[in-house]
């Protein structure tokens, strides 16, 4: 970013230059495209993605030491997903829950 601003004359040119760089770190970071779809000729951008540093260490801090015994049923995730929207959005029809048994 402050390269980018040192080589550039004004605010709309840095804004049209950061796009470019920004979007592939973000692509390959291993967020959007897990790690083991990345083509091997596009790892390198894995690797140069600070993106990918910052997920691993908000991964790391959020989820070291918990484990994950028990499978979430899908009636109860769907029910929590429906109640979401409706809260959000409350004027929007939600179609009804179908019923698996």
């Amino acid at each position: 970013g402050v390269a980018v601003g040192a080589l550039t004359s004004d605010i709309d040119s840095a804004r049209g230059a950061i796009v470019p760089t920004l979007v592939p770190l973000l692509i390959f970071s291993g967020y959007l495209i897990p790690f083991g779809q990345i083509p091997a000729f596009f790892k390198w951008a894995y690797y140069a993605s600070f993106f990918q540093y910052s997920f691993g260490i908000l991964s790391i801090n959020e989820l070291e030491g918990r484990n994950f015994t028990q499978d979430c049923p899908l009636e109860l995730a769907e029910e929590a997903a429906y109640d979401l929207i409706h809260a959000a959005m409350p004027g929007v029809p939600l179609p009804p829950l179908p019923n698996v048994t």
